[in-house]
């Protein structure tokens, strides 16, 4: 939707694709893992901020930590 209105830049959108290409030209398992899995998660970060949710969320292995 916001690509669709032009209020997101296509440089930003690609580099935050950047690591996950990265890694899947290294062709290391475990970097490839790393990268997607920080890819997925990373953005629920912001939202969790420090507070006890976060702690629970990445002992749960929702989040990496």
């Amino acid at each position: 939707m916001l690509r669709s209105h032009g209020l997101q830049r296509l440089t930003a959108v690609v580099a935050e694709h950047s690591p996950l290409i990265a890694a899947l030209r290294s062709r290391d398992r475990g970097q490839i893992r790393e990268a997607f899995y920080k890819g997925a998660t990373a953005s629920y970060e912001a939202f969790l901020g420090d507070s006890g949710d976060l702690a629970i969320a990445k002992a749960f292995g929702f989040l990496a930590g």
